[in-house]
């Protein structure tokens, strides 16, 4: 850099505007970068090409949520999934996988892989044999 060379945020007219967006690396829940230019009045292109770091950072924090997001979900329907099969096996009825989809109110979030593996796991872990 030469002498008296402004650095990048320096040169940057709106350099509380990336001061504003550090801010909301704070916001519960994480806003996606749209949603945190829209809040400093730009687009996100904008605000990518003057602070590619801060932008870097909103958009990995809200990866990371979102993929905390799903796997709490996940984890939230497993359990309700078990508690479910708990409830049909000390009906008498067996937990197949049919039943259980049957039984769900609404739409369960884990693939249909995932849900025969849990039963798998469950009706070892009772002890059942299929019918």
């Amino acid at each position: 850099m030469q002498p008296g060379a402004l650095s990048g945020l320096e040169r940057f007219p709106l350099a509380q505007r990336g001061y504003k967006l550090e801010a909301l690396l704070t916001h519960q829940p994480p806003l996606t970068l749209c949603e945190a230019a829209a809040r400093v009045g730009h687009s996100p292109g904008y605000m990518r090409a003057k602070l590619p770091k801060v932008c870097a950072k909103i958009s990995k924090r809200y990866a990371e949520y979102r993929i905390r997001r799903s796997l709490g979900r996940k984890e939230a329907a497993k359990n309700k999934i078990r508690s479910l099969a708990l409830e049909l096996v000390g009906r008498g009825v067996y937990p197949s996988a049919e039943r259980i989809k049957r039984d769900l109110d609404g739409p369960y979030v884990i693939s249909p892989n995932e849900l025969c593996a849990l039963l798998r796991q469950i009706r070892q872990e009772l002890d059942l044999n299929p019918r």
